[in-house]
C-alpha cells in the first residue's frame, strides 16, 4: 500500500514534480533515461489518482482545540474568514522571544525539539553546522565526508555545490 499525502494550501514545488507531471514542456532537454523516469512517474501518479480520499477537516488539530482550528482556517482562507486582531495577537504572542510567555529554560527546550524551516540555503547551512558543533564530542564525533564524482555521459570529474543535478553528489556530507 502506498499513501500519498498533500496539502493544497502549500506552495507548489520550485522544480518539476507532481505539480508539473502532465505538462509536456521541460526546462531543459531530458536524456532518454530521464524521459523514461518522468514518464514512469507520470503513469504512477495517474494510477494513484484513481483512488483518492479527501480529508474534510484538519487531522493536526485535536477536536477540542477550537481556537487553533479557527486560527488555521483564518490563515489559509479568503478575506471573509481572515484572522481577527485577537487571533493575530495570540499568534504573535507565541514568538520564542516573548519574555512574558517563555523563560530561558522554555526557550532551550523549544529550540532543542523544534523543526526548523529555512527559505534559503545559507541560513540552513549555518544552523546545521552550529547544531553539529554542539553535539560533537569525543564519544559522538562528526564525520565530514568529502566527495568528488564523475559525470555519467563523459566521465568528467565534477564537484557539486547544489542538489539540482542528478549526476553529481554534494561536495561534502556531515554525519554525526
Amino acid at each position: 500500500m502506498v499513501i500519498l499525502v498533500g496539502d493544497d494550501y502549500q506552495l507548489p514545488p520550485i522544480d518539476e514534480g507532481a505539480f508539473y507531471c502532465l505538462d509536456n514542456r521541460t526546462k531543459r532537454q531530458r536524456s532518454r533515461v530521464e524521459h523514461q523516469l518522468v514518464e514512469n512517474g507520470m503513469n504512477l501518479f495517474l494510477e494513484f489518482g484513481k483512488d483518492v480520499m479527501t480529508l474534510a477537516q484538519s487531522k493536526r488539530v485535536l477536536e477540542g482545540q477550537i481556537q487553533l482550528q479557527q486560527i488555521l482556517n483564518g490563515v489559509r482562507s479568503s478575506s471573509e474568514t481572515s484572522l481577527s486582531m485577537q487571533e493575530a495577537e495570540y499568534l504573535c504572542s507565541l514568538h520564542i522571544d516573548n519574555k512574558d510567555r517563555f523563560n530561558q529554560q522554555d526557550k532551550q527546550q523549544i529550540k532543542k525539539n523544534a523543526l526548523y524551516l529555512f527559505a534559503n540555503v545559507e541560513p540552513k547551512n549555518i544552523h546545521n553546522n552550529h547544531s553539529l558543533k554542539e553535539i560533537n564530542t569525543p564519544d559522538n564525533p562528526v564525520a565530514i565526508i568529502k566527495s568528488q564524482t564523475k559525470r555519467l555521459r563523459d566521465n568528467a570529474r565534477l564537484r557539486n555545490t547544489g542538489h539540482y543535478d542528478n549526476e553529481r553528489t554534494p561536495v561534502l556530507i556531515n554525519i554525526a
